[in-house]
């Protein structure tokens, strides 16, 4: 699993080495959701660039996103009201990370805080 976090004009960017294909690095504030996300089950982790426990989940939701072959993007972010654009929902959410199950572009869960992998299960439904 490898990962960078790079900050490029005043904006973070994902980048994954090695990955599968099941696994993207989402942009930074985007002005609305992504189409893709509305093809599927998507799970999106939404992670405050400028907190270590948040950087350190990429690694675990990466592992998760391989061995239960669920689709998962990882978006950045460094102030909560950036993603009120694209997510309404999180309009007023404080708290990192921030979990994101969408269903062919339905927002269906989320979670809130660091996850283990039974919290992941939980959160995507899967037994």
């Amino acid at each position: 699993m490898s990962y960078d976090v790079k900050r490029k004009d005043d904006m973070y960017h994902v980048e994954l080495f090695d990955e599968p294909k099941n696994c993207r690095a989402l942009e930074m504030s985007p002005s609305t959701l992504e189409g893709f996300l509305c093809e599927g089950v998507w799970l999106v982790l939404l992670f405050a660039v400028w907190s270590t426990p948040d950087r350190k989940e990429i690694e675990m939701a990466l592992r998760f996103a391989k061995n239960k072959g669920i689709n998962l993007g990882i978006r950045p972010f460094e102030d909560f009201d950036e993603n009120s654009n694209w997510c309404p929902e999180l309009t007023g959410q404080f708290g990192s990370p921030i979990w994101l199950l969408y269903d062919n572009g339905n927002l269906k869960n989320r979670k809130v805080g660091l996850c283990s992998e039974s919290d992941l299960k939980d959160l995507v439904g899967i037994v």
